[in-house]
């Protein structure tokens, strides 16, 4: 008599161990098809806010090419025809002329970060003060190679009387490579 007991039993065991897998692979595959609808649904959401962006890039492009066209428009006719070596030693070549130093050294071109420079210092006499502003006034305001002045010291002696200037020319290179 326990023998078929053991038997039933290991029937229902088996039974009871397939429906068991059975609603756990059913679950599974209820939890998965869940998520892949959320996915879905986020997905969509996504693609709304694109198609509705769309039309706003394509604005912001068109501005973008637009105003790349007028800078274009703004550089010297010659920037394609010259080195760029030569616009930065031209501009320093106009950098002394405007404002006659009595002492000028420059360093060598360094190259990188999207850029050329030549970094200088001057020193002119105190007596040509208002000649030197209205120099750098005029050097910041042209366009192309970038002047850029980043200190000013006042040397103030009983016999001579100077002002030292130290700054920089820039030139983007072409592409913004190095």
């Amino acid at each position: 008599m326990i023998a078929p007991l053991e038997n039933r039993n290991r029937s229902l065991l088996l039974r009871l161990t397939a429906l068991l897998l059975c609603v756990a692979l059913l679950g599974t595959a209820l939890a998965l098809l869940l998520r892949k609808e959320q996915a879905q649904r986020r997905l969509a959401a996504l693609h709304g806010r694109i198609l509705t962006n769309l039309p706003l890039m394509a604005a912001e492009t068109a501005n973008l090419q637009r105003e790349v066209t007028a800078f274009r428009q703004g550089l010297p006719g010659t920037l394609d025809r010259r080195s760029p070596d030569l616009l930065l030693y031209t501009r320093l070549d106009q950098i002394k002329a405007l404002l006659q130093p009595s002492e000028m050294t420059i360093t060598g071109v360094e190259t990188g970060n999207g850029r050329k420079t030549i970094s200088f210092n001057l020193k002119v006499p105190a007596a040509r003060y208002s000649a030197l502003v209205n120099g750098m006034g005029q050097l910041q305001t042209e366009l192309f190679p970038f002047v850029e002045f980043r200190e000013i010291t006042l040397n103030p002696t009983a016999t001579d009387s100077s002002i030292a200037l130290s700054g920089r020319v820039l030139l983007p290179t072409v592409g913004g490579g190095a």
